[in-house]
């Protein structure tokens, strides 16, 4: 059992691991692009993790009514609903939601900052310049 243990321990260390058990379906399971926009990994990433989860007996591959074609469903296993449980007891949903919206946040921000930064050249010169011209403004608000 402490062979299992570790296995999910370091799936659920490696990058997407959590994301994808915490965001399958628990009613129906979830089909691989609907978990694409979740995770937030790449569709390689994602696609090792699907692997790497269905070795270890977290989720399987089932059917649903309402699939078309080749569409493959991922559900959790009894041992990937028992894991479920315990990442949710952990707040571990909340989390990576709070995860999801910092990375977004930051990247807006980076945008932000792409759209309005001017770069200069670095001229140590000009900055001892500046320098001169805040103390020269500085000793003639004191005088004043």
């Amino acid at each position: 059992m402490d062979d299992v243990k570790e296995e999910i321990a370091q799936f659920l260390r490696r990058k997407g691991g959590v994301g994808l058990i915490i965001s399958i379906n628990k009613e129906n399971g979830s089909i691989f692009s609907e978990l694409v926009s979740k995770v937030h990994v790449s569709r390689n990433t994602l696609s090792s993790r699907f692997d790497e989860a269905v070795e270890i007996q977290l989720i399987r591959e089932i059917t649903h009514p309402s699939d078309h074609g080749n569409a493959v469903r991922y559900a959790l296993t009894k041992r990937g609903r028992r894991v479920r449980v315990r990442l949710d007891e952990y707040g571990m949903k909340s989390a990576y939601s709070d995860l999801l919206q910092a990375r977004e946040n930051i990247e807006e921000g980076i945008e932000f900052f792409e759209e309005i930064y001017e770069p200069r050249v670095y001229d140590p010169w000009i900055d001892e310049l500046d320098d001169e011209i805040k103390e020269m403004k500085k000793d003639s608000d004191e005088h004043s």
